[in-house]
């Protein structure tokens, strides 16, 4: 496994790495003690590991915790869709890659939002690693789907292809990722702009926007999976 390792010296008990998968370089973060229990932690859009950086921190002092970017996010590789398929299918097997490549046997999974679709892929592919399921704003029923998402469906489901990109467009905007942190928020001046400015840096890269609009497109795909994913939860129970 080739790996670099370097030690913020403002959280010493975090580590930033990457490994080597599938000529793809995977960037994590790791915190804790390995002998501990092990909490993996996936990311939604459109951010990446860094949206973890505080609670990692907390938890680390009592479990193993780590958390990688997906390709195309954060510090991990970033090939053009014409080098890398973005769909969740194909995300999801490089993260269970990644899993095995770590040595990973039983751990607690965190999913939120994209880390849902990709997590519970895992999870119903190989329910033997799931100690338990940890899950923020990540849905597998349709009747969980909140009102942005049904929009975005209802383009999918017309063709609208259009309308679809424009509302990628928003999405990838400053504005519209700014949202992704202040919408709802009782209190929004309490939100840092730290993270939705790096995330916003972060897409703003070279053909970044091209790679996320793929992948966003992709996400119909996940609607066909609930049924798979609830016979899942139904027949192994995890915890939650």
């Amino acid at each position: 496994m080739s790996e670099s390792t370097k030690t913020n010296p403002a959280s010493p008990a975090t580590t930033f790495k990457t490994v080597r998968i599938d000529e793809l370089d995977i960037f994590y973060r790791e915190a804790g003690v390995e002998q501990t229990s092990t909490i993996l932690f996936l990311h939604g859009f459109p951010s990446s590991s860094h949206m973890f950086r505080d609670v990692m921190a907390d938890l680390s002092a009592k479990y193993h915790v780590i958390a990688p970017d997906y390709p195309g996010f954060g510090q991990s590789s970033c090939p053009s869709p014409r080098e890398f398929e973005y769909t969740f299918d194909h995300v999801a097997q490089v993260i269970e890659a990644f899993i095995d490549r770590l040595g990973l046997k039983k751990f607690s999974l965190y999913v939120q939002d994209y880390g849902g679709p990709i997590g519970f892929r895992i999870a119903s592919n190989r329910p033997e690693l799931i100690q338990t399921l940890i899950i923020q704003n990540a849905n597998a029923y349709a009747e969980g789907l909140g009102p942005e998402v049904q929009k975005i469906r209802l383009l999918e489901q017309r063709g609208d292809k259009a309308g679809l990109q424009a509302a990628i467009d928003y999405l990838l905007s400053l504005e519209g990722i700014k949202e992704q942190y202040t919408y709802g928020a009782a209190n929004p001046e309490n939100v840092s702009a730290d993270a939705y400015l790096l995330d916003h840096y972060f897409i703003e890269r070279s053909g970044i926007k091209e790679i996320q609009s793929t992948l966003f497109q992709n996400y119909h795909t996940n609607f066909a999976q609930y049924e798979r994913w609830q016979s899942y939860f139904r027949n192994h129970q995890p915890p939650l």
